[in-house]
């Protein structure tokens, strides 16, 4: 009698409960410990009851857009599809539109209010519901976004829907744009794409929810996996440091709880490296070492290294990385990186300031792009490094005289670059990259659209006049298919330029073009082509 028991008592024993990977939200985590703490009680009528918060996968959509302006719901409706056929895919889901005790809620309204800290307006905003009975999750999509409040693109719809789709199969925001859970609140032109560390959390959590959902059906006591992240320092402060001189730092990380602790670094700039993932067991310590590549930008410079974790308390974890470097040589042009270019030509003086002892012999200065020449000779005197918020004081280093001989399309702007070659391996290169520009531009020169189907999509255009205040009166086309929207930016220098095309065209290329009328008497009409094509 004794071996059946023992085995009566070993399978009655509770085991540890799946390992979450990191990068699962705080509402997922919480749902699953929840199921756990049940299971661990010998609960399970409570524990199936739990488990009625777990993410499903026979899933039930609500969608309203009786608020939606009635020519962009066939649009919006495309985006919202699409948006679900991504999902049936990435996790063999059963997802359907219906009323009928819906898992997921999704609403527009007209504008949303700004978050707190935040001058735009929200772009959506997510509710979640523990009640039973409730929808798990509702969204509201905002119609305008921006300050001043502009139309989205309907491709936002698809990029709220999947986003939210993907918080409620566990997923934690992140703050990098462009990917499934790297949401934003501006009006976004693009589809976001899952990236494949997503895809790997989706398989990873599905196994995840499976495993539980076995656990509860199977009366298995399982104990919550509750790992704990503790690290130090709590902030990355690297100090001085000499551009070019390589920079490194250590964060130490200890797991408290009793689960294994599974993390991932990802830096916010690729001048910050360290290792991707790590997993590390219950008490037990890992230090992180960690890289900043100081050659290519100086001054006092901030960037975050995102850590997410499946710490339930710590889902998401920004460190900051805050390191100052002293260049080693700056080139500075006073007069600006826009050069206002009169037929004539122009001399442009620039300077290469070097610091002390810095062991940089600069040769013959040349120049790319725009035809001209440069000369140098050694200089000193007092000058301000604006970007660097320092004012006038003394330097020494090169005078470089820059001679663009104006030979431009007129009006026009092309990119001018001057290269300096030097003796230091470290900085074989010294160049400033400048624009030469004559008149009002329009910035691309063509409304560049490409191929374009049913739906409405939003382009830029940049119309810009250097050194001088001009004013858009009105912007139009002949192409009756395209709107416009229009805005200056403080000075007055540069309009910003939103085209709308309201997919209705019908197929075929586009003969139009955009015309922007101005206040300037040299150039009160301003054409770009219309380059695309309806497939």
């Amino acid at each position: 009698m004794l071996a059946p028991l023992l085995l009566l008592s070993l399978a009655s024993a509770p085991v540890l409960g799946p390992t979450l990977p990191a990068g699962d939200n705080s509402q997922f985590v919480g749902a699953v410990l929840a199921v756990e703490d049940k299971l661990n009680a010998g609960d399970f009528g409570g524990a199936s009851k739990a488990a009625q918060l777990l993410p499903k996968f026979d899933l039930v959509v609500q969608y309203d857009d009786s608020k939606v302006p009635p020519e962009l719901k066939d649009d919006f409706k495309a985006q919202r599809d699409a948006a679900l056929e991504l999902f049936r895919g990435i996790l063999k889901a059963k997802i359907r539109i219906g009323s009928d005790h819906p898992d997921l809620k999704f609403s527009f309204e007209p504008v949303l209010a700004n978050p707190p800290g935040s001058g735009i307006p929200s772009g959506a905003v997510l509710f979640w519901s523990t009640k039973p009975g409730d929808s798990r999750l509702e969204t509201v999509i905002g119609l305008k976004r921006g300050t001043p409040a502009m139309a989205i693109n309907p491709v936002n719809v698809r990029n709220e829907i999947q986003h939210a789709l993907g918080a409620y199969y566990g997923l934690a925001t992140s703050p990098f744009p462009g990917s499934v859970m790297g949401r934003t609140d501006i009006d976004y032109q693009t589809a976001a794409r899952p990236i494949a560390a997503e895809l790997l959390l989706f398989n990873e959590t599905r196994e995840a929810i499976l495993s539980v959902r076995k656990a509860v059906q199977n009366h298995i006591k399982l104990i919550a996996t509750r790992p704990k992240v503790f690290f130090q320092p709590k902030a990355i402060e690297m100090g001085w440091a000499v551009q070019g001189d390589p920079e490194g730092f250590q964060l130490q990380i200890t797991n408290t709880g009793n689960a294994p602790l599974a993390m991932r670094f990802t830096p916010d700039c690729g001048c910050v490296s360290t290792t991707r993932t790590q997993t590390i067991q219950a008490n037990d310590s890992f230090v992180l070492d960690g890289h900043y590549d100081t050659l290519m930008t100086v001054g006092e410079i901030h960037h975050t290294l995102l850590v997410t974790t499946n710490d339930i308390d710590n889902p998401v974890i920004e460190v900051p990385v805050h390191i100052k470097v002293h260049p080693i040589y700056r080139f500075l042009v006073p007069g600006g990186d826009v050069i206002d270019l009169p037929e004539k030509g122009k001399d442009i003086i620039s300077y290469i300031v070097l610091a002390e002892g810095a062991k940089i012999k600069p040769g013959q200065p040349e120049v790319a792009g725009v035809p001209g020449t440069a000369t140098m000779e050694p200089w000193e005197g007092e000058l301000a490094d604006p970007d660097l918020n320092e004012a006038a004081m003394p330097r020494k280093g090169y005078k470089v005289t820059i001679h663009l001989n104006g030979d431009l399309p007129s009006p026009g702007r092309d990119p001018v670059t001057v290269y300096v070659p030097t003796d230091n391996a470290k900085f074989p290169t010294l160049q400033a990259n400048l624009y030469a520009q004559r008149g009002i531009v329009l910035l691309p020169s063509q409304l560049f659209m490409g191929e374009i189907g049913a739906g409405v999509q939003k382009f830029d255009l940049i119309v810009s006049g250097p050194a001088k205040t001009f004013h858009v009166k009105k912007v139009s086309s002949e192409w009756p298919y395209v709107s416009f929207s229009y805005y200056p930016n403080a000075d007055g220098s540069q309009y910003h330029i939103q085209a709308t095309y309201d997919g209705k065209s019908p197929k075929g290329p586009v003969l139009g073009r955009v015309r922007v009328d101005t206040d300037d008497p040299k150039q009160p009409t301003i054409y770009a082509d219309i380059a695309a094509s309806v497939k």
